[in-house]
């Protein structure tokens, strides 16, 4: 199978990267500015191709498929997830995460796109979420809905199928620094038995994130599907409060969090959704604990940072 995977320097194409480069396939993982990409690819002694992309630009886009042509299967991942600094930063959210939609459908050849989209767009609901009442309230949000109706109008006009999949959070290597797992792992290395921790906002907002291993082989399991044109939830299906999360998680470790409230939160989540939906389509329900994913990531973290 030949597959593009867009946005693959960030954290979840990295880690499916990782993964498909054990797999008999062709792979063309696009980047836009992270220099050190290549390398990374390189070190996966594989034949996985990363390919220099900036979609923002149409000419990029277009040099993309007169370099490689079409291909049978296609992750998109690449978005800006800066949901704080998009919300008062409105342009920037439709350069970022609209036009480059807009400009990769319009020039795509080949077979489904399975779009990792954001349970954000079920921003401003409550309580279980349900697909018939969307009106996102923030900025990022917008933007991926908007996205994902431009995914599906070229689907149609191409014909060339869709998979959305609105995701609610991952925790693993190579997550970015200001997420939170990371951030309480980083704070565990402390000597002392009470840590502080920052938490913005009130804290009872919630999270829902699994093992990022779950989130490949979900992501397989999608692509060894024959399925299209549907729109999945893919989450843990375990929603907490972050204040919970953070007491959960430094119990864990035998440590005690002195948890100190700061300021606010661009998108304060009172939602949560159902796995129910993907495991019935695709078979896969997540199966690494939280403790079990705290450890291997912990081990992560322990050394990359004794490398460095």
């Amino acid at each position: 199978m030949k597959i593009l995977v867009v946005g693959a320097s960030g954290f979840i194409g990295k880690n499916l990267i990782v993964s498909l480069a054990g797999r008999n396939e062709e792979v063309v993982a696009t980047y836009m500015s992270a220099d050190d990409f290549p390398r990374f690819v390189s070190t996966l002694q594989s034949g996985i191709k990363a390919w220099r992309c900036d979609l923002r630009d149409e000419k990029s886009v277009i040099g993309l498929f007169e370099e490689f042509g079409s291909f049978d299967k296609c992750v998109y991942l690449a978005c800006d997830t800066r949901v704080g600094y998009l919300s008062s930063n409105q342009p920037e959210d439709v350069i970022n995460n609209i036009l480059p939609m807009a400009n990769f459908v319009k020039h795509y050849k080949g077979g489904p796109v399975v779009f990792f989209s954001s349970g954000a767009v079920y921003s401003g609901q409550r309580g279980l979420v349900s697909n018939k009442d969307i009106s996102p309230s923030i900025p990022y949000a917008i933007s991926k809905l908007a996205a994902e109706l431009y995914l599906k109008h070229q689907s149609r006009a191409k014909s060339f199928g869709h998979i959305i999949v609105r995701f609610f959070g991952a925790y693993g290597p190579h997550e970015p620094e200001r997420k939170i797992t990371r951030k309480l792992l980083m704070a565990l290395k402390s000597p002392s038995d009470v840590v502080e921790f920052v938490v913005y906002g009130d804290g009872n907002n919630l999270i829902d994130v699994m093992y990022v291993d779950d989130v490949v082989n979900s992501i397989i399991r999608i692509l060894e599907s024959e399925k299209i044109n549907l729109t999945v939830d893919l989450c843990a299906g375990h929603p907490i409060t972050v204040n919970n999360y953070v007491e959960q998680v430094f119990s864990m470790f035998g440590k005690t969090p002195r948890i100190v409230h700061k300021g606010s939160v661009a998108e304060y989540i009172e939602f949560w959704a159902s796995n129910q939906t993907f495991v019935e389509t695709f078979g896969y329900l997540p199966k690494v604990s939280l403790a079990e994913g705290l450890l291997k990531y912990k081990a992560w973290l322990d050394r990359i940072y004794v490398t460095k």
